[in-house]
C-alpha cells in the first residue's frame, strides 16, 4: 500500500551528510541538504495515519511497515522521519531498513540514526544497545562511532550509569585522539565523575577526593568554547564544587566567580547563597582578606538581602582580622583605622542588633590611640547595649581615657562601676588606681579606705608602695596609731626596699607617741642594718633617747660612736653634751678633752659655760700648775668680756692669797 502512495506523494530522498551533538536535552541534530515537497505537512500526516494503520493491524508484527518500499525509499522515509521528530518511526523504519538490507549502502548510517532516534525518544536503554550494535557491526569506523560512543556515554550519564560512562568515555578519548568531539568528552567525564564523587563522598571520602580531583582534570583538558552556555556554565560550577570538597578554597573561589560572571539563568537567591558560603569558608581557613571581599559583594551586590546586615558586619571583622593578620600589630595607621571604621559604622547603619554591641567595641579600640574621644563616645554606647562580653574590658579602658582627658570624676565613676560587679580580671589594678584619684580629687578618706580595701585583696602587686603610701597618709590625717600598724605590717614582709626609711619613720612616731622604748629598739635596728645614710641622725637621736630614759651609759657610748665616725653637722654638739656625761659620771680627764677640742671651735671659744665648768674640772682634777694656766689663758684672752676676765683674775688673786698663807 505504502508503495503505492510514496510515488503518488512525489516524496523526494533527503542526504542525511552529518549528526551534531547539542546540549544534553538536545543531543544531536541531523543536518544535510533537504529538498521539501509543497505539501510537507500533507505528506507527514499521510505517512503517520498508514503507519498507525500498519501498526494496529494484526501483521504489525510480523513484517516492518516499509518493507515494500525500496532500500532508497525506506532510507529516505528514515531521515525524513527523524528531521521531523518522528522518532518512533524514524527508530522502527531504521529497525526495518537493517532487518530488509543487509549488505545495505547506509547500514552504517542507520545503525546511528536508529540509536539517536531512540535516544531522543526517549528510550535510554534502547539507545545503548542500538549504540553497541553500531560499535560491533562497525568497529573501525570513522564516521559515526566516535559520536555514537559520545551519545552512548551522555545517555549513560542521563541513566545515572555513571561507571560505565566513565569507561565509554575514556574510551573515546584513548581510540579517537583526533576526534572532534574529544572537548565535549572531557567535559562529560568532568560531569559524570564529579557526581560519581557525590555517590562516593557518603560511602569513602578517600574515593570521592579522586574522584573530585579527576574531575576537575577531565573539565581542564577540555576547550569549553565550543559547548553550549549552558554547559559552561555547569562545568565551572562543577568545577567549583569539586575544589571545595578538596578543600581548595581560592580555587573554589575563582571557578564560581567565573560561573557567577557568565551565567544568566542562575537566581538572585543561588548566587548569594553561593558567595556566603565562599565568604565564610574563607573566614574558617582564617584568608581574611578574601572571605572580606566576598561579604563586600554580597553587601554591594544584594543591598536588600537579610545576608546583606550580617555581611556588613563580617566584613569589618574580615577586614580587621585581615588587618592585623598582616601588619602583626594592633597599631594600626591612621587610614587603616578610618577604613575598618567605616565598615563597622556601615553595619550600624543597618539598626541591626545582633553585632552592636560588638562594632561599637570593635571601633573604640580602634581609634583609641589616635582617636580617643571617638573611643571614649564608642565605649559609652557599647555600655548602653548592656552586653556583659565586653564590659569589663571596656570599663577598664574607659576609665583611662578619662583620666588622659583630665576627667577624673567620670574615671572614679567607672572605676566604682566595674568593682561593685563579681568580675576580677582587673581588680587590683583598678582598686590600686582609684586611690591615687581620690589623692588627686583631694578625698583623702577615700583615698585611705580604697587603699585598705586594696590591701585586703592578698597579693597585691603594689602592696608594700600601698603600705607605705597609706601610711603617709595617715600621718597627714593624725592617725598616728595606724600609721604605726601599717609601717609595722610593710617590716614583716620581708621587702628590704625601704626597710631604712620606715625603721626612721617609724621610729619618729614611736616618739610622737611617748613610746621611747619602741623608738629605742627600732632605732638599734636601724643601726644594726648596715644602713649608713641615717646613721648619724640616728645615732643623735637615739643618744638623747637614752638619756631619756636614764641610760647614760648607753647615751655616753652611741655619743662616742658618733664622734667617732667622722660626723661634722653636729659634733660640736655632741661633744658638748658627752663632756657633760662625763662630768656626771666622774669622768673628768675625758670631760676636759672633749671641753677643749670644743673651745677650739670659734663659736665656743668664749662660751662662759663651758670655760666655768673647765674651771671647776681643772681644779678639781689636774695639778694647780695646769689650773693656775688655764686660769691665766683666760684673764689673758681680750675677747672676752671684762666681767669674765675680771672674775677668772680673781680666782687667780684668791688662788695666790691661798698659796701665800700656806707659807
Amino acid at each position: 500500500m505504502l508503495l503505492k502512495i510514496l510515488p503518488i506523494l512525489g516524496m523526494k530522498t533527503r542526504s542525511l551528510n552529518k549528526i551534531k551533538t547539542v546540549d544534553q536535552s538536545k543531543f544531536v541534530k541531523i543536518t544535510g541538504t533537504i529538498n521539501y515537497p509543497k505539501m510537507r505537512f500533507s505528506i507527514i500526516t499521510i505517512l503517520l495515519t498508514v503507519l498507525c494503520f500498519f501498526l494496529a493491524s494484526s501483521s504489525a508484527s510480523a513484517q516492518c511497515w516499509t518493507s515494500d518500499l525500496s532500500e532508497e525509499d525506506q532510507l529516505a522515509v528514515a531521515r525524513e522521519t527523524f528531521a521531523d521528530g518522528l522518532y518512533s518511526a524514524a527508530s522502527e523504519t531504521a529497525k526495518c531498513y537493517l532487518d530488509n538490507f543487509k549488505k545495505g549502502a547506509a547500514r552504517e548510517e542507520v545503525f546511528f540514526l536508529r540509536a539517536e532516534a531512540l535516544r531522543k525518544g526517549g528510550d535510554l536503554q534502547g539507545s545503548i544497545k542500538a549504540y553497541d550494535e553500531l560499535k560491533i557491526n562497525y568497529p573501525q569506523s570513522m564516521s559515526y562511532l566516535d559520536n555514537a560512543m559520545l551519545q552512548q556515554g551522555i545517555s549513560l550519564v542521563l541513566n545515572r550509569k555513571y561507571t560505565a560512562a566513565i569507561k565509554i568515555l575514556n574510551s573515546l578519548l584513548q581510540d579517537y585522539p583526533e576526534s572532534k568531539l574529544r572537548d565535549e568528552a572531557n567535559y562529560w567525564l568532568g560531569y559524570v565523575t564529579s557526581y560519581n564523587a557525590e555517590h562516593f563522598r557518603k560511602k569513602s571520602k578517600k574515593k570521592a577526593l579522586l574522584e573530585y580531583e579527576a574531575s576537575t582534570q577531565y573539565f581542564i583538558n577540555g576547550d569549553p568554547t565550543g559547548l553550549t552556555q549552558k554547559q559552561q556554565q555547569e562545568r565551572w560550577y562543577l568545577i567549583g564544587r569539586a575544589w571545595w570538597f578538596l578543600d581548595e578554597i581560592s580555587k573554589a573561589a575563582d571557578a564560581w566567580n567565573q560561573y557567577l560572571k557568565h551565567s544568566k539563568s542562575i537566581k538572585p537567591v543561588q548566587a548569594l547563597n553561593l558567595k556566603y558560603q565562599l565568604a565564610s569558608r574563607f573566614q574558617q581557613a582564617k584568608i581574611y582578606t578574601k572571605s572580606e571581599s566576598w561579604f563586600a559583594r554580597i553587601v554591594s551586590e544584594h543591598p536588600d538581602s537579610k545576608l546583606a546586615v550580617s555581611s556588613a558586619f563580617w566584613r569589618a571583622e574580615m577586614a580587621y582580622a585581615a588587618a592585623l593578620q598582616q601588619t602583626k600589630t594592633e597599631d594600626l595607621d591612621l587610614k587603616s583605622i578610618n577604613r575598618l571604621v567605616k565598615h563597622y559604622r556601615l553595619y550600624i547603619d543597618h539598626k541591626d542588633k545582633e553585632h552592636l554591641a560588638l562594632s561599637y567595641y570593635r571601633i573604640g579600640v580602634l581609634a583609641q590611640t589616635l582617636q580617643p574621644n571617638e573611643t571614649i563616645s564608642a565605649f559609652r554606647k557599647y555600655l548602653s547595649t548592656k552586653d556583659k562580653t565586653y564590659v569589663s574590658e571596656v570599663q577598664y579602658r574607659l576609665a583611662y581615657l578619662y583620666i588622659e582627658s583630665k576627667q577624673l570624676k567620670r574615671a572614679i565613676e567607672i572605676f566604682n562601676q566595674y568593682l561593685s560587679t563579681k568580675d576580677k580580671t582587673y581588680a587590683d589594678e583598678l582598686q590600686y588606681r582609684l586611690g591615687y584619684l581620690y589623692l588627686e580629687t583631694k578625698q583623702q578618706k577615700k583615698a585611705i579606705e580604697t587603699f585598705n580595701k586594696y590591701l585586703t585583696r592578698g597579693n597585691a602587686k603594689h602592696k608594700v608602695e600601698i603600705q607605705i603610701r597609706l601610711g603617709y597618709l595617715y600621718i597627714e590625717s593624725k592617725e598616728l596609731k595606724k600609721a604605726i600598724e601599717i609601717f609595722n605590717q610593710y617590716l614583716a614582709n620581708g621587702d628590704m626596699t625601704h626597710v631604712a626609711e620606715i625603721q626612721i619613720r617609724l621610729g619618729y612616731l614611736y616618739i610622737d607617741t611617748n613610746q621611747q622604748n619602741e623608738a629605742i629598739k627600732i632605732f638599734q635596728k636601724y643601726l644594726a642594718s648596715g644602713n649608713t645614710e641615717h646613721v648619724a641622725e640616728i645615732q643623735i637621736r637615739l643618744g638623747y633617747l637614752y638619756l631619756e630614759s636614764n641610760q647614760q651609759k648607753k647615751a655616753i657610748k652611741i655619743f662616742e660612736q658618733y664622734l667617732a665616725s667622722g660626723a661634722i653637722d653636729h659634733s660640736a654638739a655632741i661633744q658638748l653634751r658627752l663632756a657633760y656625761l662625763y662630768v656626771e659620771n666622774k669622768q673628768n680627764f675625758l670631760a676636759i678633752s672633749l671641753l677643749e677640742q670644743v673651745r677650739l671651735l670659734p663659736d665656743y671659744q668664749q662660751n662662759s659655760e663651758i670655760l666655768q665648768t673647765l674651771m671647776v674640772l681643772y681644779r678639781d682634777t689636774v695639778s694647780k700648775e695646769k689650773y693656775v694656766q688655764f686660769l691665766l689663758g683666760v684673764r689673758s684672752d681680750a675677747r672676752l668680756e671684762e666681767k669674765e676676765r675680771h672674775g677668772f683674775g680673781f680666782l687667780l688673786y684668791v688662788l695666790h692669797c691661798h698659796v701665800s698663807d700656806i707659807y
